[in-house]
């Protein structure tokens, strides 16, 4: 029994040896920053559309979904990220709860690497919301100067409206 038993931890060994360790993801990154914040209902608040650990970024094109009923776009404007001037728009629908932006750049500017901010937006959570609005990054495409795709991960944020219910515990004597 010991010999079959030892055979059986060889090969669980064996087989283990070939598994690579965990890694932490890495790549390109689009987010919501900050990626969370609270606010009273009625209050504006700023927040940024960021890229992290870009290679060769010359054009994007992404929609900032949004909970029309609880936030709403008051203002957007391109970041610093890419070189100036650029060709794309920006709109905003606040009965649908989207921000769509698209910009690139004009050549002969070079193609930008690194981190930076891609759009800044300017937002007012509504008087009557309360709770939490989720602020999601959809339908995301980043490329290159020949138009090839750049994959990247995408990182959402949410705004709390309101105060939290603090729910203290009931203590008897």
């Amino acid at each position: 029994m010991k010999p079959y038993f030892r055979l059986i931890l060889m090969v669980i060994a064996i087989l283990l040896d070939g598994v690579a360790p965990a890694s932490a993801q890495t790549g390109t990154v689009v987010r919501v920053y900050p990626a969370f914040q609270q606010v009273q209902p009625g209050a504006e608040f700023d927040l940024t559309i960021q890229v992290d650990d870009v290679v060769n970024l010359y054009a994007y094109d992404l929609t900032l979904s949004f909970p029309p009923d609880q936030v709403e776009v008051l203002s957007a404007a391109y970041g610093s990220f890419l070189e100036e001037p650029l060709m794309g728009f920006i709109a905003k629908d606040n009965v649908n709860g989207t921000l769509w932006a698209v910009a690139s750049q004009q050549n002969p500017a070079e193609p930008k690497s690194g981190s930076g901010t891609l759009v800044t937006v300017h937002m007012r959570a509504k008087t009557e919301a309360h709770g939490e609005a989720a602020l999601v990054l959809t339908n995301v495409e980043l490329s290159t100067q020949d138009g090839e795709l750049i994959s990247c991960s995408l990182q959402d944020g949410r705004v709390h409206i309101g105060d939290y219910r603090l729910f203290l515990p009931l203590v008897l004597r």
